[in-house]
């Protein structure tokens, strides 16, 4: 393979000096006087054609396409300016027009290939993952001061690419993109109707959105009110904006930007709250009643039933256990059992009490009560 392109080379370059030849042998003939010396001869004119022909795909056109391949297209127009006395009228029309081709199908695949990395990205922390060096190579975009001319699209790309990497280092939530979404929404659709940079910006952020309101959520389970209500604030933060931007946007967009809002907050619904029924279980009235251990047994069923409720806050939960233990305890003492018995019946309660922060009010009813609390949480 490597002699056959030697061998190939030195055809060219053979053939090349042929015609610099012919060439010179030309400019020698025109100076002996003959007959007919100043009508134009085809064959000669034929033959300085191609030699400025192969002077050129020789020479320059390697060097105009290397410049066109790195992107470099006023460079390349430069190239040919310097170079147009050897390359010709004909071929300097030809190769700039070829160039603002080059150019316009360099800066399509260009985006083409962002949008198509864009929308590969399956989450923020995928994003995240990546190294600097590698996101800047995955999205690179060709620099703007050797395009011959931009698209709205690369407009849109390079003034929100900031965002993105911001997006990616700093704010995951994908609020700082909402803009780029908002701006997207005015872009023109593809050839065949479709606003695939709408679709693939507006999908990232939703998923963005979406992952960062399903931690909260979750986190908010187990945490203390305080923690839980700055949680609720931030997610009540992040559905405002999404909101100015579904506003924003374009008719056309809204309704798929509303399904997504809708999807995206639906965790909201999910974030813990209080127990009200248990402010009417007074365990003091039960030990008053005539049927004590009749109204603790009714109170303990109120209270397990309590237990399947999904989404209670952390100090409902705490306060339903200790109540529930308390319950049972005292059931079972005025059925003269022991505290060990209590504490064998209960010893599911005592990892659900650490769960929660521990008891509270494990003293109101008496030191029996308190041991039973002790034996569980050991």
């Amino acid at each position: 393979m490597e002699a056959r392109g030697i061998a190939s080379i030195l055809v060219m370059r053979a053939l090349l000096a042929g015609f610099l030849l012919l060439g010179a042998g030309c400019g020698i003939a025109r100076g002996i006087p003959i007959v007919g010396e100043f009508v134009p001869d085809p064959a000669m004119e034929n033959a300085r054609n191609q030699q400025q022909s192969l002077l050129v795909n020789m020479t320059h056109k390697p060097e105009w396409k290397s410049l066109c391949e790195a992107g470099k297209f006023k460079s390349a127009l430069a190239y040919i300016d310097a170079h147009k006395d050897e390359i010709g009228d004909a071929g300097v029309k030809q190769m700039t027009d070829d160039t603002h081709k080059e150019c316009k199908s360099y800066l399509h695949e260009r985006l083409l290939r962002f949008r198509r990395y864009l929308g590969d990205i399956k989450s923020q922390s995928e994003l995240a993952a990546m190294k600097t060096d590698d996101f800047t190579v995955v999205f690179n975009l060709p620099k703007s001061e050797e395009l011959l001319f931009t698209s709205p699209a690369y407009d849109w790309a390079k003034a929100h690419y900031a965002n993105l990497e911001d997006f990616r280092a700093r704010k995951p939530t994908g609020e700082g993109l909402l803009k780029s979404v908002a701006d997207a929404a005015s872009l023109p659709p593809d050839d065949d109707g479709e606003y695939r940079w709408f679709d693939v910006i507006e999908n990232l952020v939703f998923r963005a959105m979406s992952d960062a309101v399903v931690a909260e959520a979750n986190a908010a389970q187990d945490a203390p009110r305080a923690q839980r209500l700055a949680a609720h604030v931030r997610v009540e933060s992040l559905q405002s904006k999404w909101r100015s931007m579904r506003t924003s946007v374009d008719e056309k967009h809204r309704p798929r930007v509303a399904e997504h809002e809708a999807q995206i907050f639906k965790p909201l619904q999910d974030f813990p709250k209080d127990l009200p029924e248990l402010d009417a279980v007074d365990i003091s009235a039960c030990l008053a009643a005539p049927q004590p251990e009749v109204e603790l047994r009714k109170a303990e069923k109120s209270l397990r039933a309590l237990e399947n409720r999904p989404s209670v806050t952390r100090e409902s939960r705490q306060r339903l256990y200790t109540l529930l233990v308390t319950a049972v305890s005292l059931r079972l003492f005025l059925a003269e059992k022991e505290e060990a018995d209590a504490a064998e019946e209960l010893r599911g309660y005592g990892e659900k009490l650490k769960k929660v922060g521990g008891p509270v009010e494990t003293r109101a009813y008496g030191a029996r009560v308190q041991k039973v609390f002790d034996a569980l949480l050991r």
